[in-house]
């Protein structure tokens, strides 16, 4: 099976940073279809590349889009408490360029923010509501406040990290938070669709059509630094105008600059048509085994996997996803029958899996980094008992052709999806009662021939 995806590049997508300082000439784009790739040329000379920037820490951290950043060596930062005569240096203290999400650090304290994080998606047609600084050149340096809805729960692509919605943003716009009604952060604006390009190469009229990533990519980055999640200070109750006032304030304008700023340059980006290859799990022959421990000991079984494929781009592992079955959990290190179907019963009750009401688990694979040989690093989705919290962890990959084997080894804290039964962190005095939050699952997947 065949997907034709195409990467969101610069040439597609207007990536919303530049065109937008003094320091910044015409840019020249021409176009050819080549081998299967459509060959961008731009020649650009600029300095400088501006976006946007909004607060998720006190201590003065920032996060916006990678390519707001990228490239530059300096960031300037302003608009703190609305002021934009005076200039914070800001350094660069985190990077997810498969993203496109960065986060910076200015030495101030923001003091207390008052909006909060989404950590599930947003609905279809909820509204949304954009912050950003777009064009100040032309339009000046107040911050600008659209809305509109969530059009789709994927981007171009069906690439499941962004949204796709109505809220317009322009050059400058990118890295700016999107809000629902509530005045909870729902993504990063980081692109919008180049009409003018689709138009030419593709013989179609858009109009809106604009991107934001969901705000649980930004909650990886903040973890590794360890930052909490942002909780919603009580803006909920209030009207949009009047959140409005309260959210401008940690909304910025982030200026970079770059010392080679008299070089002309030439720079050559490919949009690749990659053609995606989904093969698809031998359901009889892949195996997921799992392992729970008690203080003193532990038990072990199997779960089936429902359904699956992985995606391949080239040999190169670039997605996947999987639904394993939640009724089909079954201990194996139990002799007496009679027991260890006990176990299998509470483990589908409510007390653990509740799979009744969920009958099962998905795991989706957002992210896939090729290291070594065969191994990667993997980041997923894992959703179990309606909560999806994102993981990661390592695999080894053997493709050859439309066929594969993986590995992998998962650990999860079971409290995250609510499974706190018998929890030292959810109860006292437990003794050898207690079940630890960890869960391995050792997973061997095999294609179909």
């Amino acid at each position: 099976m065949k997907k034709i995806i195409l990467s969101l590049t610069l040439s597609i997508l207007t990536l919303m940073c530049f065109a937008t300082e003094p320091h910044v000439n015409k840019v020249k784009v021409s176009t050819a279809l080549e081998n299967g790739k459509i060959k961008v040329n731009k020649l650009f000379s600029f300095s400088q590349v501006t976006g946007t920037g909004f607060a998720i820490h006190s201590s003065g951290y920032i996060a916006t889009n990678f390519h707001v950043v990228e490239g530059q060596d300096e960031f300037i930062v302003k608009g703190i408490n609305g002021d934009h005569f005076e200039s914070y240096t800001a350094k660069l203290v985190k990077v997810d360029k498969e993203n496109d999400l960065a986060i910076l650090k200015i030495s101030t304290n923001f003091g207390a923010i008052p909006y909060g994080f989404k950590t599930t998606k947003e609905d279809v047609a909820a509204r949304v509501y954009a912050y950003g600084y777009p064009l100040t050149d032309l339009l000046g340096d107040e911050i600008k406040f659209t809305e509109g809805v969530i059009s789709s729960n994927s981007g171009l692509g069906n690439d499941p990290r962004w949204y796709q919605h109505t809220a317009t943003i322009q050059s400058g716009s990118s890295g700016g938070p999107l809000f629902n009604k509530y005045g909870n952060l729902v993504g990063i604006n980081n692109a919008g669709i180049n009409n003018d390009f689709v138009k030419k190469n593709f013989g179609i009229e858009t109009t809106n059509i604009n991107y934001a990533i969901k705000a649980r990519y930004l909650f990886n980055l903040m973890e590794d630094l360890d930052l909490p999640i942002l909780t919603n200070s009580g803006i909920n109750n209030l009207d949009i105008q009047s959140q409005y006032k309260q959210i401008r304030k940690f909304v910025y304008h982030i200026i970079g600059s770059n010392d080679k700023s008299n070089n002309n340059s030439t720079s050559i980006n490919s949009i690749k048509v990659n053609v995606t290859n989904s093969t698809k799990v031998n359901k009889t022959n892949s195996t997921v085994k799992w392992t729970g421990s008690k203080v003193a000991s532990a038990h072990e079984g199997t779960i089936n996997v429902k359904s699956g494929v992985l995606d391949f781009d080239h040999g190169l592992l670039v997605g996947g996803n999987f639904v394993i079955d939640m009724n089909s959990i079954k201990n194996t290190d139990i002799e007496s029958e009679e027991y260890s179907a006990k176990l299998d019963k509470h483990l589908k009750n409510e007390d653990f899996f509740n799979v009744a009401e969920f009958p099962t688990a998905v795991l989706t694979i957002t992210n896939a980094k090729k290291r070594d040989g065969n191994d990667y690093y993997i980041v997923a989705d894992l959703t179990i008992k309606g909560k999806t919290h994102p993981i990661n962890f390592d695999a080894v990959v053997t493709a050859n052709g439309l066929h594969f084997s993986a590995v992998a080894n998962i650990k999860i804290d079971r409290t995250k999806w609510d499974v706190t039964y018998n929890s030292g962190n959810f109860f006292e005095n437990l003794g050898d009662y207690l079940i630890k939050d960890e869960i391995e699952f050792d997973v061997f997947l095999l294609s179909v021939k």
